[in-house]
């Protein structure tokens, strides 16, 4: 009878409370591998296995697990515009994982050529991407990396769709997966080259350490004027007319200023802003005082509080004189008398002279009467 050798063997979860002695093996009958013992690693180490279409690594921990080649993307043309786009499992779109994933690469041009991109997040629920990060060994064509979310799978997008790549070569040859959903990333990764972003929503811009541009440096990559003196960042530099003696040339006008480089008149007065101004306009009657040299047209009513004149007022329409509408008449030499005007009457004081007679009637008894041709009026108010 033929000996059989048996292994020990037991599901993922038994197999996690054993720790194998040194090159004991262990059989997990849950993911049909095979572990071995080096005495301290709970559960054992895992022995590597190759399929026809990858290599994948499964570390020996009950919270992480490495994958390694997980996708490849080449292109033959010279040159192509588009983002790179690469799509992680759409079944662990919502798994609460910590990730850490390399991508390799090349591009052929001069000024790139090959890079290595380190991707760091945190992805948890169907929309959320956190605590992330991106570094760069070499360069590639944009310094430009997203992390974004399509409608079920999460996906880094690297440059813009704008962005030429020639024969580009893209490899995922390692991700660390950690934290509660660290299982299960071996399969559903791709890459493409995509001129259309719209079904992503970006989540996540991180700043590319130690890409083409860097958050800081000694000196800049290309030297800039300032004021005319070049400046590259090694050194500070002095402007003439500014730190030292010369000239420097400008233009344009200043926002704020003390005085006007060219003065200016308002209504015949010069004005620089360097002070206020009275402006004056001799076409124009003031609001106190004044004299009107000419004729006054009103059209509406004119109301007036008193009349102050060395001569005699007209009230004429052209050279006939008008009536006047008055509600009381005072004619005397001392505005005091005007108390004495009664409603809708007249107050004289002197006499009364009239070629024309009088209409109306006279009340009261006259001592004498002649034919004169005025009428003195007396007062007899108490």
């Amino acid at each position: 009878m033929a000996n059989v050798l048996q292994l020990k063997r037991g599901t993922t979860a038994r197999r996690l409370t054993y720790t194998p002695a040194p090159g004991e093996p262990v059989v997990d009958l849950t993911q049909n591998k095979l572990y071995y013992g080096n005495g301290t690693t709970v559960g054992g180490v895992a022995i590597e296995a190759e399929d026809s279409s990858k290599v994948f690594r499964v570390l020996p921990l009950s919270t992480a697990q490495a994958y390694r080649d997980l996708a490849s993307f080449y292109n033959s043309a010279g040159a192509i515009n588009g983002a790179i786009v690469i799509h992680l499992p759409a079944s662990k779109n919502t798994a609460s994982t910590m990730m850490q994933i390399k991508i390799k690469g090349y591009n052929y041009l001069t000024s790139t050529g090959a890079f290595e991109l380190l991707c760091g997040f945190y992805q948890y629920g169907s929309t959320n991407i956190a605590q992330f990060s991106a570094a760069l060994l070499g360069s590639f064509p944009s310094d430009q990396v997203r992390y974004a979310k399509a409608a079920d799978h999460t996906v880094i997008i690297l440059g813009d769709v704008n962005t030429t790549w020639a024969y580009p070569n893209i490899h995922i040859p390692e991700v660390v997966c950690s934290y509660s959903g660290h299982t299960d990333w071996e399969n559903g990764w791709s890459i493409t080259i995509e001129t259309d972003l719209s079904a992503y929503t970006v989540k996540a811009t991180p700043d590319v350490y130690g890409g083409p541009r860097a958050k800081t440096a000694d000196v800049l990559t290309t030297a800039r004027t300032i004021g005319g003196v070049s400046f590259n960042g090694s050194a500070n530099i002095n402007l003439p007319g500014v730190n030292t003696t010369g000239n420097q040339s400008t233009t344009g006008n200043a926002a704020t200023a003390t005085k006007l480089a060219t003065a200016r008149t308002i209504n015949g007065v010069s004005f620089d802003g360097t002070a206020n101004i009275t402006v004056a306009d001799a076409t124009k009657l003031p609001l106190t005082g004044g004299t009107i040299s000419g004729s006054l047209n009103v059209t509406g009513v004119l109301g007036v509080s008193s009349f102050s004149s060395a001569g005699a007022y007209s009230f004429l329409n052209g050279s006939a004189a008008q009536s006047i509408n008055i509600g009381g008449l005072l004619v005397s030499n001392s505005y005091s008398d005007a108390d004495r005007v009664p409603v809708n009457g007249a107050y004289i004081k002197g006499q009364v002279e009239s070629t024309g007679g009088f209409i109306g009637s006279l009340t009261g008894n006259a001592t004498s009467a002649t034919s004169a041709n005025y009428l003195t009026a007396v007062d007899n108010r108490s």
